[in-house]
């Protein structure tokens, strides 16, 4: 009778084992994007060639490097039960792995990526029925991280810069400048007169210049949001033209 109960008691005791390794082995997408992907250890990602054949495979493992995937695939906006079919093949397939239990073994999920001329981004998942959108700032960032360059993307500005004109003077404590248009580098360094209406002054969104912009550089100045104003703006983007 003993041997009969402590039969009994290990096979129950297999079972329960077998019952929580099965549910280690079979997490669901759904639950992991509901983790924010925390146990992510890897991406390998392949691009499409132009005549439709993969790629190599490029392994991505670098702790930062999986930490910016993560946190940008966790931007996805998904939609469950999704039947969609593309006109075209993606631009780069994903297969995404990981680490639930370091005794299983890893969990992976096939990602298809479009990158839409409108910047935007299209992520269907493989055998899952999961449909997602990342908008134009996200799929920017998870294009260059996947990137099959070592070089970064080459950015292509469409937009004519708000103000072309050399800085008259630098406040680095409110992270100000001010801007003079259609004068010299001389003018600039020689100019004294910081009320007129000619200087237009912008401001940095947290960025400091840190002495990397002086007085006479001469910059190209985007804003941020639309209209014509010029002064009293945050700057966007502040390119050095000439020192």
């Amino acid at each position: 009778m003993k041997k009969k109960i402590i039969f009994i008691s290990v096979f129950l005791f297999s079972i329960m084992l077998l019952a929580g390794c099965n549910k280690e082995e079979f997490i669901g997408f759904d639950e992991t994007v509901k983790t924010d992907m925390k146990q992510l250890s890897r991406v390998d990602v392949q691009k499409i060639n132009s005549d439709g054949s993969f790629g190599d495979d490029t392994m991505i493992t670098d702790k930062d490097s999986v930490d910016l995937l993560r946190k940008t695939f966790v931007q996805i906006e998904w939609e469950q039960n999704a039947k969609v079919e593309m006109s075209r093949r993606e631009d780069v397939k994903a297969n995404l792995f990981f680490d639930w239990d370091k005794n299983m073994p890893e969990r992976i999920f096939e990602y298809s990526i479009w990158f839409e001329t409108g910047g935007t981004a299209t992520i269907i998942v493989k055998d899952e029925s999961a449909y997602g959108r990342l908008d134009k700032e996200n799929a920017q960032t998870l294009n260059d991280l996947i990137s099959m360059s070592p070089l970064p993307l080459t950015e292509i500005i469409a937009e004519e810069p708000l103000i072309i004109g050399y800085i008259v003077e630098v406040n680095e404590d409110k992270q100000v400048i001010a801007i003079v248009e259609n004068i010299t580098k001389q003018e600039a360094l020689d100019w004294k007169d910081s009320q007129s209406l000619d200087v237009y002054w912008l401001s940095s969104n947290g960025t400091k210049f840190d002495g990397k912009l002086v007085k006479g550089n001469k910059i190209a100045v985007w804003k941020t949001g639309d209209g014509p104003e010029k002064t009293g703006e945050i700057a966007e983007r502040i390119i050095l033209l000439e020192k």
